[in-house]
């Protein structure tokens, strides 16, 4: 386009006393091209008030109010989609995996409780992570018994799983409410959910403390698998899951796309 940045782009139009119209249109296509425009440029156009775009050298364009309001809107569209924006400190990964986890009570009753603050801490032994609040019931079975279940979820149950995320187990028998079917686990007394293709039985290691949540870091001592997510009798072909992930900033529920390419194929021959 001839031009370093968008405020030489612009000036230029300006200089030779564009009209709205043809401000619009270069607003546009700057931003379709991702030229950056400089803070200097957007604050030129904000003199709302007196109707007028001032350049570097002060010349005067004068706009009437829609026609300066229409400007503004295209060139903050530009400098939004052309640049890095900071953001305060916030919980903002993502996909982060939606689990249920369930624990039990003193007289074996089952709980369980939707998470989405969960993860692989370790790969030998192999060690997962859950996060959960204090005030929350499940964190005050598993800080008792030392083990849960990470169960995985898949989008045919979302609704029941974000029912179990919604009331506490002191009050609700969730497993009765959802009609979800628990089963007796091998290793852990926590039972493991039947829905759910896919099951982690693990063994408190540590509990950190990190502030609105603790962390329970849980060593896997057995996995249960559905036949029909199996491609062999070790390989869980996580595909065919129908996984179910979060994004904390809308609070909404996603589903996974298709594969994008094995481990190493960056490196693999043409």
């Amino acid at each position: 386009m001839g031009f370093e940045t968008g405020d030489d782009w612009l000036l230029k139009f300006i200089n030779k006393g564009a009209t709205a119209e043809e401000m619009i249109k270069a607003g546009r296509m700057v931003v379709e091209s991702g030229i950056h425009l400089s803070e200097y440029v957007i604050l030129g156009l904000g003199g709302v008030e007196r109707s007028e775009v001032h350049s570097k050298n002060k010349t005067k364009v004068k706009f009437n109010i829609v026609e300066l309001y229409s400007i503004l809107n295209v060139f903050e569209r530009c400098i939004f989609l052309s640049s890095k924006k900071e953001l305060k400190p916030a919980i903002a990964l993502y996909p982060t995996p939606v689990v249920l986890a369930t624990s039990v009570d003193e007289k074996g009753k089952p709980n369980v409780c939707t998470l989405a603050w969960a993860g692989v801490l370790c790969s030998e032994p192999p060690q997962i992570g859950i996060s959960i609040r204090p005030s929350r019931y499940s964190h005050e079975l598993i800080i008792k018994t030392k083990e849960y279940v990470v169960n995985i979820p898949t989008a045919d149950i979302v609704k029941e799983t974000d029912y179990c995320g919604m009331v506490t187990g002191k009050k609700v028998d969730k497993f009765k409410e959802t009609k979800l079917t628990p089963v007796k686990a091998k290793k852990v007394k926590p039972p493991l959910i039947k829905e759910c293709p896919v099951n982690l039985e693990c063994k408190v290691k540590d509990i950190i403390k990190l502030g609105a949540h603790d962390l329970f870091i849980g060593e896997i001592v057995n996995i249960n698998a559905d036949a029909d997510v199996m491609d062999s009798p070790t390989n869980i072909n996580f595909g065919k899951l129908k996984a179910i992930t979060w994004n904390p900033i809308s609070r909404e529920y996603y589903g996974l796309g298709e594969s994008l390419g094995e481990y190493g194929f960056s490196q693999k021959k043409q």
